[in-house]
């Protein structure tokens, strides 16, 4: 752990100022990390903006000591404990069991737990208020992240269009704190229901939308629920061109479709696929309750299902799990998934309980989903089928 910190294990805050960092896991107490960033900066840089770094940075130094620290490195390796860890210039220098050198700032993590800031790459600034409707809360969220440990983040969707990019900005100025922020576009989307969308009918409007927002500063795109193809292929290709990836939570196109036209990323692992929907029509969202039935029941061993994971590999698309987005919806395909389980392993008295269990637990989400007036809508597709769920 001796050396330099790579760019994508950067520590946000300072943005281009060689910034570095750790997140100091905060135990129990309030469930959120401490970020400890020890960095020396320039008093010229600070004469010339007034709102550097330095006015976000409550411990600086040359040298900078944690001690009694425990490290969890994120290599999968047993905890270290009792561990010092000195960042020399804004560099981690070194991690080990010594005494801190002689001159430094030292801090005391009794208790506490060191952890890499984390990078985070299916990310909002907003979030449920109504059906249908978006709060932009980007400036505590961006706040909140970065105390919860995040230090590097893409938001991977957008509905309010300027403020990811302004925040995105300004934290890499060093004129407000949060983590480095990748900032997509306004979705790029076909005729839709949302309020807070934009819809692109064809190609061309596909390849104007990408500039604009390229212009004014999106550093990626993500595509969504009813694009066609004609669209997503322009968008990929001008995207591309700006050096610019693209994601995207489909239904319109396959993922099949999307990686022959070049996509970079797919969202939400397989559970956005429309693949294997048998009357799906070209262009049109089958309604994503119908794909996600179609991947509950899927072989997963099966011909169909290899062969749209081989051509994900060989062109290279990476897909995005989202797990913890999924945990409080996957109640509604798990009758079916349990009843595979019930049949390979003759386990039928523990897949009941397990039934029982599961939707316990959703009845649970729901009613909390509620009573926060947080239920999305309900409406998808052009035509208003299936669900629609803007992440």
């Amino acid at each position: 752990m001796t050396g330099r910190v790579r760019q994508v294990g950067r520590v946000g805050l300072a943005g281009r100022v060689g910034r570095v960092g750790l997140c100091v896991a905060l135990a129990v107490v309030l469930a959120l990390a401490l970020i400890v960033v020890a960095q020396a900066f320039r008093p010229a840089a600070a004469q010339q903006n007034p709102n550097a770094p330095a006015n976000f940075v409550k411990v600086q130094g040359p040298v900078v000591a944690l001690t009694h620290a425990r490290v969890i490195d994120g290599t999968d390796a047993a905890a270290r404990e009792n561990q010092t860890i000195v960042i020399r210039d804004g560099t981690i220098a070194s991690v080990g069991d010594g005494a801190p050198p002689a001159g430094a700032t030292v801090i005391d993590l009794t208790g506490k737990s060191v952890i890499p800031g984390l990078v985070m790459v299916h990310e909002h600034l907003y979030y449920t208020t109504g059906p249908g409707v978006y709060g932009q809360l980007g400036l505590s969220f961006s706040r909140l992240y970065l105390a919860g440990g995040v230090t590097t983040m893409r938001t991977a969707g957008n509905v309010n269009g300027i403020m990811d990019i302004n925040l995105s900005r300004r934290i890499a100025s060093g004129e407000m704190p949060g983590p480095a922020i990748d900032a997509t576009a306004p979705y790029v989307n076909g005729p839709n229901t949302f309020l807070q969308m934009h819809a692109v009918t064809n190609a061309g409007e596909a390849r104007r939308h990408v500039a604009y927002w390229a212009e004014q500063g999106a550093t990626s795109l993500k595509a969504y629920m009813q694009i066609s193809r004609a669209a997503l292929k322009a968008a990929i290709d001008d995207g591309h061109a700006r050096g610019l990836k693209i994601t995207g939570h489909l239904c319109s196109v396959t993922y099949g479709e999307a990686a022959d036209l070049g996509i970079d990323n797919l969202e939400h692992g397989f559970f956005a696929a429309t693949d294997f929907v048998a009357d799906k029509e070209p262009d049109v969202c089958p309604g994503q309750a119908r794909g996600q039935q179609t991947i509950a029941t899927l072989d997963e061993n099966g011909a169909p299902f290899k062969a749209l994971v081989r051509k994900l590999v060989d062109k290279h698309v990476a897909l995005t799990s989202t797990l913890a987005r999924l945990r409080s919806r996957r109640a509604e395909s798990a009758v079916g998934v349990l009843d595979a389980v019930s049949e390979r392993h003759g386990t039928r008295a523990r897949v009941r309980e397990s039934r029982r269990t599961v939707d316990r637990r959703h009845r649970s989400d729901r009613v909390r989903r509620r009573r926060a007036g947080l239920l999305e809508s309900a409406s998808g597709g052009a035509a208003g089928r299936g669900r629609l769920h803007a992440d």
